[in-house]
């Protein structure tokens, strides 16, 4: 069968890693936004992501008015016989301009064939949010590993290449600084961690919503130099290619997320590859993400039960380095993930 996986980067992890296990289960695979619109290939099964790449990542397409770009693609997708899974990545849009956007995601849904979800939540979550939902074939197939992506480096040379002290406390904050990510509610609950010897990492270029990409560069940079640096505080306020991601990781001992809303977060699918022990809100997926690996979760915006929960999971670092995670690794592989989509189409 031919595979066409829309998505916005043609070096998205999550989406070669998902390519992958389709062409090891015998499928041939093509990716990208352009091809959805211009290709006449017509492919068996359409695999949408993030439904804004379709009309604002890289086809900024004028809404209202060219709406039916859109809708004229996906009947004739429909019309060729596509059978149209859609993987729910989020509630509602990154930075949700207008409700437009939301009325597209419901069109999205409404057109699919099968909805893919990473965990139970989730299918409530849309079902009460997007009535059209309820109608759908709602599926869960499990947030896949980062494995592929994986390079051990010892947390020795991290820290060196990183020019952070090997004997300290190290807590990860990673991924791309959108405001939801709740970096205020992160500090204040680091702050309040009685350990002498920690550092909070702050790693992810720092999102600005509605602002041009040449202003966020520039914020980013004018962030960095101007902003004193202070002893238990890194910020690398930046793109972090692939290739560093291991570096951030096998750096840390702690991985935290302070997001004030979401529904999944690749960041706990890497914590559990890197073998990261991870501390995170009781939203959405986020502990079916984590389930089989040490974890632990806390409620959201609360700062004494975050607390609560840095503090436990940092005892066990401090007890033990070695976790093992491959039991996560067997339970959240992309095979497992594709072969679940296949069996319900």
């Amino acid at each position: 069968m031919k595979v066409l996986i829309t998505h916005y980067s043609p070096i998205n992890p999550y989406c070669i890693l998902l390519g992958n296990a389709y062409i090891q289960n015998g499928h041939e695979v093509l990716y990208g936004v352009y091809n959805f619109y211009d290709s006449n290939i017509v492919p068996d099964i359409l695999h949408i992501q993030w439904p804004e790449s379709l009309y604002k990542w890289q086809v900024n397409l004028k809404l209202p008015e060219e709406e039916n770009r859109l809708v004229n693609r996906l009947e004739w997708y429909k019309s060729q016989g596509t059978k149209i899974v859609h993987t729910i990545h989020n509630i509602e849009p990154h930075e949700l301009e207008n409700d437009y956007e939301s009325k597209l995601y419901e069109l999205i849904i409404d057109y699919s064939d099968v909805l893919i979800h990473h965990g139970a939540n989730s299918i409530d979550l849309i079902n009460n949010k997007y009535p059209k939902a309820r109608h759908k074939k709602s599926i869960v197939a499990h947030h896949g590993h980062y494995l592929n992506d994986y390079k051990y480096i010892s947390k020795i040379e991290a820290r060196q290449a990183l020019n952070i002290p090997i004997d300290k406390l190290i807590i990860l904050n990673f991924g791309l600084q959108r405001g939801y990510k709740n970096q205020n509610f992160l500090r204040s609950v680091f702050d309040e961690l009685k350990i002498d010897n920690k550092i909070l990492l702050n790693a992810g270029f720092k999102h600005l919503a509605k602002v041009s990409l040449v202003r966020q560069f520039l914020s980013n940079i004018k962030t960095k130099l101007i902003k004193p640096k202070e002893n238990n505080i890194i910020n690398h306020y930046k793109h972090i290619p692939q290739v560093e991601v291991p570096i951030y990781f096998n750096a840390a001992d702690v991985v935290f997320l302070g997001h004030g809303k979401g529904l999944n977060s690749g960041v706990l699918a890497m914590s559990a590859t890197y073998s990261k022990p991870v501390v995170f809100p009781d939203i959405g997926n986020f502990k079916e993400q984590v389930d089989g690996w040490i974890g632990e979760s806390f409620e959201v915006n609360n700062v004494n039960s975050a607390l609560k929960a840095l503090n436990k999971i940092t005892k066990q670092v401090q007890s033990n380095s070695d976790f093992d995670n491959t039991d996560w690794l067997k339970n959240n592989s992309w095979d497992n993930h594709v072969k679940t989509i296949l069996s319900n189409l």
